[in-house]
Parts: C-alpha cells; structure tokens; sequence
C-alpha cells in the first residue's frame, strides 16, 4: 500500500491504481485463505499451471458465492491495470472526479482494511496469530477503521462508483458525456 501511496503523492495516478488492483487480488487471496486453512496450504504448493486454473480472480470470485463483484474487479482492470480507455483519466493532464487520489487512496484503504480482517481470520486458523494480533491490539484498527468509516466523505463516494449505476455514477457518466461534447 505504501508503494501505491508514493505513486499518488506523485501524480502518477495510473501506477498507483494498478497497485491498488493487485491489493484486490490479494483480499481475494486472503479470503479463500480466512475461509479454509487448506486453501493456503494448496496456494503456496500450487505449480503456475495450477494457479492459472484454480487460482485466478474469476475462479475465486465464483468460490465466494457473490461476496467479490467481478464489476469491482473489472473497473479496478480497466483504470489501472489493463491499457484501456477508462484509465485515461488517470493519465497526466487528463482528469475526472474519480481520478482523484484522495479516492482511490480510499479505495485502497478499503480493500487494505478487507484484506487486513481475511489475514488475521487466516493467521488464527493456522495458529500464527500471536504478531497480528498484537498490531491489530496496539493500533486498535478496527475502532480505527470505525472512525475512518464514519468521517472521510470519500468512504461513500468509494461505494457508490464500486456499485452498479446508481444516480452519481450516472451523473459522473453525464457529466462526461457533456466534456466530450464540447
């Protein structure tokens, strides 16, 4: 997350959310982790073909029975990950309202937070708990998490771009629409 935070505080927009799509595949990991110890033992033995076909985000998405959107996975793909059209706006000189770094630094805490709760569920399924345990005491992240949650404004506007096309993301796809017609 620190690499993507870099890439932001320097405008390179585009990096930092390819970054923040691979923290995606990793609360994807993270969760088959949490759901059952076996799932990592079987990751960390899998040879590149095996992972090719059991392990990619489609194939875990299809194993979470709807807890992961593939709409999610493939907006984060589109804007920073894959070259195409809608990660324009990420590119220097280009802007829109989703482009800010403010949202996809949000964004990117909301998966970490995701990936953080599927880690410690894991780590106390194999009984290696003892130091994120102690990090999770410490820091108190979830009463952390909480407060975040309930003051950064940008928490909300995270949501409803990550869902399907609800009144802002319609108003965002206008608004567009109208820069481009001019």
């Amino acid at each position: 997350m620190s690499g993507s935070l870099l890439l932001f505080r320097e405008d390179n927009r585009y990096a930092g959310a390819a970054l923040v799509r691979q923290l995606v595949e990793v609360e994807y990991l993270a969760w088959a982790f949490a759901e059952d110890e076996e799932e990592a033992r079987n990751w960390m033995r899998s040879t590149k073909e095996e992972r090719q076909r059991l392990w990619k985000p489609g194939h875990i998405r299809e194993r979470a029975d709807g807890r992961f959107r593939g709409v999610d996975y493939g907006e984060h793909c589109g804007k920073g990950g894959h070259p195409s059209p809608e990660g324009i706006y990420l590119l220097p000189d280009h802007s829109a309202p989703e482009a800010s770094a403010s949202f996809w630094l949000c964004d990117m805490a909301i998966h970490g937070h995701s990936v953080w709760k599927y880690a410690l569920s894991a780590s106390r399924q194999l009984d290696h708990d003892d130091t994120l345990l102690a990090v999770d005491r410490n820091h108190d992240l979830e009463c952390t998490a909480r407060r975040w949650r309930d003051k950064d404004p940008f928490v909300e506007l995270c949501r409803r771009l990550n869902r399907p096309v609800g009144p802002l993301e319609a108003t965002l796809k206008q608004l567009r629409k109208e820069r481009e017609g001019k």
